[in-house]
């Protein structure tokens, strides 16, 4: 959580504070709990890389791409979402319906090997 608040404390949103797609409740959202724990771990291994490079890296590959998809207010994971209102206040249809329906293959089921 340390790294989160710190690196919270440097993303500058440019648009109203009432409009920015934020959760307050972001925790609540797993694919975000999922590509800000990407974030961190790839945090992680610039910290101890020797590429003068490494944090500039991260920002391009890492960050941008992520908070592209992160702060989409048509498509992101806070679509649903307010600042001032809450977590899926803005959502119309049922809550406890995943974004996709995802069903298991059979056991028997083999990935396909490299082309």
């Amino acid at each position: 959580m340390d790294w989160f608040a710190e690196h919270f404390r440097t993303v500058e949103v440019t648009d109203s504070r009432e409009s920015a797609p934020w959760c307050p409740e972001w925790w609540l959202h797993p694919e975000v709990n999922a590509r800000l724990w990407a974030l961190f771990l790839a945090h992680q291994e610039i910290e101890t890389s020797e590429s003068l490079g490494a944090l500039s890296d991260w920002w391009l590959r890492h960050w941008d791409a992520h908070r592209a998809v992160l702060f989409n207010p048509q498509t992101g994971p806070f679509k649903d979402c307010s600042l001032t209102k809450g977590h899926l206040t803005q959502r119309t249809r049922n809550t406890n319906i995943a974004a996709i329906a995802a069903v298991l293959p059979p056991d028997e089921w083999q990935p396909p090997v490299g082309q």
